[in-house]
């Protein structure tokens, strides 16, 4: 694990910075510097959290296997709990002529996501509580916007996942004999 006391100190001090000069704009009220404040540091850290993909995508394709190559750079955009992602990530093909995308893989992404699981796990929460809508909008409060849709769809998913562990748990009871854990 890597120290990071350092970096945490240098960025508080940095974001301290850009706080102080919200709070010295004439009328500014606690909700605002509040509401200010806490956007501001969404998109510093969506922006962070990019640039260390880009990094992480760099390093991956730096040590591709034998009979692989880089395809191609494609541009990605995910909805997260902090804010939009925005970063750039490459496209391998391996000795087979398949297609490898090494940053999805070693992150355990689908390919076709548009969504983090971080946030999803936000939506499928929220979106259990409160309508669709509402969901969406709470995201948003955190910097991403989705649509309702997305929160429907992220609910569906999970509720797909629980009726697989719902039919696996049926059929090691009733076929198998196996008592479910638990008291």
């Amino acid at each position: 694990m890597h120290d990071t006391a350092a970096p945490w100190a240098e960025a508080s001090s940095l974001l301290a910075s850009s706080f102080y000069d919200f709070l010295n704009e004439d009328g500014m009220t606690f909700e605002e510097f509040e509401s200010r404040s806490i956007a501001y540091g969404h998109a510093a850290i969506a922006d962070a959290i990019s640039a260390a993909l880009e990094r992480k995508d760099k390093s991956l394709c730096a040590d591709l296997p034998d009979g692989c190559k880089v395809h191609d750079k494609r541009p990605k955009m995910l909805a997260s709990e902090v804010g939009d992602l925005s970063f750039s990530y490459r496209r391998v093909r391996d000795a087979y002529g398949n297609t490898v995308i090494p940053l999805a893989d070693s992150l355990d992404l689908p390919w076709c996501s548009r969504v983090t699981p971080g946030a999803r796990s936000f939506l499928v929460d929220a979106g259990a509580d409160v309508s669709y809508q509402k969901a969406a909008n709470l995201m948003a409060r955190r910097g991403s916007r989705v649509s309702a849709t997305t929160v429907m769809n992220s609910l569906r998913v999970a509720g797909a996942l629980c009726a697989e562990e719902d039919a696996e748990l049926a059929e090691d009871l009733f076929a198998n004999g196996v008592a479910p854990q638990g008291e």
